[in-house]
């Protein structure tokens, strides 16, 4: 989807979410503009890839003027936004007309965002650490999943003025559990059900790409 959207011409890409690493830095032709945007400075500074970085809450107020970007993206960053709605408004206050939102996140039903929702989020942090040692000690941020379902991301989308032009369901989810065969084995069993009824709202991941129509501004 990236490759499809990024067809080789330079362009102006918001990373919402860009702290550590942007994701979609990999896709983003030659002389391309990447502006990192996090809530936290120190995520900021360990990002080499991006040519702009802004500290902001993407919720409240992105910091860019009307109609200058051509891209909106992030990648697992959805669930941590505490207002959804909100965001939307603002990245389509900043995209030009015709402009991309393209935006991957994990769906609020599935088993493990339910447990992660359940948990506090000290505890969560530190079961991630003990089962994941791969994983930094300071690895994950305060999730809240809001509107993060299919039908509610397309509708929220929808009512912030975006045509959403695919959708795309991945139901794997059972990496988390590789930690316990049994506990894996159950999971994956899970997922082939799921998947085979095509239970939309129980999928594990969430690929969303949404426009901005042309001659539309804010």
């Amino acid at each position: 989807m990236a490759q499809r959207v990024l067809d080789g011409t330079p362009c102006t890409v918001l990373d919402v979410g860009g702290g550590r690493e942007s994701h979609i830095a990999q896709f983003c032709p030659k002389g391309s503009e990447l502006i990192a945007l996090d809530i936290s400075s120190d995520e900021l500074a360990l990002n080499c890839e991006a040519t702009q970085k802004v500290v902001a809450d993407a919720c409240q107020d992105i910091p860019l003027p009307p109609a200058s970007v051509d891209l909106v993206t992030s990648y697992s960053v959805f669930e941590h936004l505490h207002d959804v709605t909100a965001f939307s408004r603002q990245a389509f206050r900043v995209l030009r007309p015709g402009g991309v939102m393209l935006h991957v996140f994990p769906c609020r039903y599935a088993i493990f965002a339910v447990i992660n929702r359940v948990l506090p989020f000290k505890l969560s942090r530190q079961l991630i650490s003990i089962f994941y040692d791969y994983f930094p000690k300071d690895y994950g941020f305060p999730a809240y999943y809001d509107q993060c379902s299919p039908g509610k991301i397309e509708r929220a989308l929808t009512q912030a003025g975006f045509k959403v032009e695919t959708t795309v369901l991945d139901y794997y989810q059972s990496f988390w559990f590789t930690f316990f065969a049994p506990l894996y084995a159950t999971s994956v069993l899970y997922e082939l059900a799921v998947m085979a009824l095509r239970l939309r709202p129980l999928c594990g991941h969430i690929a969303v790409l949404a426009r901005k129509p042309s001659g539309q501004q804010e």
